[in-house]
């Protein structure tokens, strides 16, 4: 039943895309319910908020959220709201109050996203192919700081690939929204792997 409700809400945010419009989106319990028991199923821990859960990642859960494709989709809506209509020519009005349906939606798929590949570095690369699209959605409050983080937390072979450019970006960011402890934070990710500097 989890994948029926991500397409059946994918449709609707399609639906939106053509008519031009977020207003009238309808119900987003049943998708914020399958993404917010998703990421209960990646980790052990007695925290029930699915923003705030931590602890150690439960491998198995991981591997079959991703086997099953589910990870594939909710990749596909991090990046379908803004491939078409107003939020594909100015990102940043997913702030407006029309887009409030939305937005926890969204930051339930970074979420996810961040679980799924916390001390999972094979799904870190799948995701980690993501991160232009992630990129360009940065400093909108989606959470999106963490997902990247966690990409990149102890991930020795992204790590040895990481170019110039990746580095820039974050130092632009930092310049661009001021000294926020999670771009610091992940300076320091992308400059140490299992605590070698």
């Amino acid at each position: 039943s989890t994948k029926p409700i991500i397409k059946n809400f994918m449709e609707k945010v399609c639906d939106c895309i053509k008519k031009g419009t977020f207003i009238q989106f309808g119900d987003t319990g049943p998708i914020k319910g399958v993404l917010s028991d998703l990421c209960m199923l990646c980790t052990q821990s007695t925290d029930t908020n699915p923003f705030t859960r931590e602890g150690a990642p439960i491998k198995s859960n991981q591997k079959l959220i991703r086997d099953q494709k589910v990870m594939d989709l909710v990749l596909e809506l991090t990046g379908l709201p803004f491939s078409g209509g107003p939020l594909k020519k100015n990102p940043a009005s997913i702030k407006d109050p029309e887009y409030k349906p939305l937005f926890p939606v969204l930051q339930l798929c970074y979420r996810l996203l961040k679980q799924l590949c916390k001390e999972n570095y094979k799904t870190g690369v799948v995701i980690h192919e993501y991160m232009p699209q992630f990129q360009q959605q940065l400093g909108f409050g989606l959470k999106i700081a963490d997902t990247v983080m966690e990409i990149y937390r102890n991930n020795k072979s992204l790590l040895q690939d990481l170019d110039l450019k990746h580095i820039e970006f974050f130092v632009w960011m930092i310049r661009q929204y001021g000294k926020r402890a999670r771009y610091l934070n992940f300076l320091q990710v992308l400059c140490s792997c299992s605590n070698e500097g």
